[in-house]
């Protein structure tokens, strides 16, 4: 097929690799990069979110611990989405959220 993805150079700091070329899947105030590796048959998927001040956090579904705390410091600018944060963590709400992040109309003093 001819669909054109984008990947980007991340410094990632694996154990056995620094930099790592992740898919971007999302920009605006946020831009957003995931990895993924392939534990046995399961999927591990880690988003890498890098503010406009170039500010990195790391969600990892595979970590349950504060998925919701996490999500709420990275939108915290942003009520309408941090109020949405509840309720079982999916890809699905991850990826919808970034996208209304990122359409978030609340001025912002960056």
């Amino acid at each position: 097929d001819n669909v054109q993805e984008d990947y980007t150079k991340f410094e990632v700091r694996y154990p056995l690799q620094r930099y790592a070329f992740l898919k971007i899947i999302a920009d605006g105030k946020i831009a957003v990069f995931e990895s993924y590796i392939w534990v046995g048959e399961h999927k591990r998927v880690e988003y890498f979110f890098k503010t406009k001040d170039g500010k990195i956090s790391v969600f990892e579904f595979a970590d349950r611990f504060n998925k919701k705390n996490t999500l709420k410091e990275i939108f915290a600018d942003c009520p309408a989405v941090t109020e949405k944060i509840k309720g079982y963590i999916t890809e699905a709400k991850v990826l919808k959220w970034i996208a209304e992040y990122n359409n978030c109309d609340v001025s912002t003093t960056n």
